[in-house]
């Protein structure tokens, strides 16, 4: 069923008698996530991506996590410091590219990988408990990462399937609304992060990330499928973006 078909289905049994949504309440919600999107976001004068803004913010808070909780389990200090500069300059090497070829392709497993190596060939090296690392790490990441969604929700990255509820993204050249998945992930990301961090001190080394990484991944799988088609990308089709004033654009 083609999602035109999906949607005037969805139509025809909003607003009806007996009707569980009435169609008022369809269309307050529909306007109030119209409302929280938009390619930039304004501080005063000045304007800035959305996707740009939200991906540092996502950083500096799980950075902060990652040094607090950290702190609060006494990992290395010098630990602490370093795990986030190696960070930034492997997602800088890949921003760079995407800047000079102006063509983006995120995949966000590719870049767990290479914070969980680094998080670990560092805990080695200082001696630290690789466990531990691991169940901070999860941590932070998981703040860093919700926040982040809320940038792909404001841009039009990684947007759901076409459907009755959700944001109508304009600048993307479409009219149809589309499942706001992001929020349902960022929403969960927060969740997964308050439960890592309860965990760290009451449960053994090891726990908060396995409860982390295995609860995303049991709501990723779902939510991966629900979303358009051209934003799933995979092997045989690259996901392709245009990067306007510092966001990018999913295609």
């Amino acid at each position: 069923m083609t999602a035109e078909r999906r949607i005037a289905r969805a139509t025809r049994l909003v607003g009806q008698p007996g009707q569980v949504v009435p169609r008022a309440m369809l269309d307050r919600v529909n306007a109030l996530l119209d409302a929280s999107t938009g390619m930039q976001i304004r501080f005063g004068p000045h304007r800035l991506g959305s996707w740009e803004t939200c991906l540092v913010g996502g950083f500096v808070a799980g950075t902060a996590v990652w040094v607090s909780a950290g702190l609060a389990v006494e990992l290395p200090v010098g630990l602490l410091a370093a795990l986030p500069a190696c960070w930034a300059a492997a997602f800088l090497a890949v921003r760079f590219r995407m800047l000079r070829t102006g063509v983006i392709r995120l995949v966000w497993h590719r870049h767990a990988l290479v914070g969980v190596s680094l998080a670990v060939a560092t805990a080695v090296l200082t001696s630290a408990e690789v466990h531990e690392v691991l169940d901070v790490w999860s941590t932070g990441c998981a703040v860093g990462l919700a926040i982040g969604r809320l940038g792909c929700h404001r841009s039009g990255c990684c947007l759901g399937r076409a459907a009755l509820i959700g944001p109508r993204y304009q600048w993307l050249g479409g009219r149809e609304r589309h499942l706001p998945l992001q929020l349902a992930e960022a929403l969960w990301c927060l969740v997964l992060a308050v439960a890592g961090g309860a965990l760290l001190r009451a449960a053994p080394a090891g726990t908060a990330a396995s409860v982390v990484a295995g609860g995303y991944t049991v709501v990723r799988v779902p939510l991966h499928r629900l979303r358009a088609p051209l934003a799933r990308g995979g092997r045989r089709r690259k996901r392709r973006h245009r990067v306007i004033d510092g966001s990018s654009e999913s295609f």
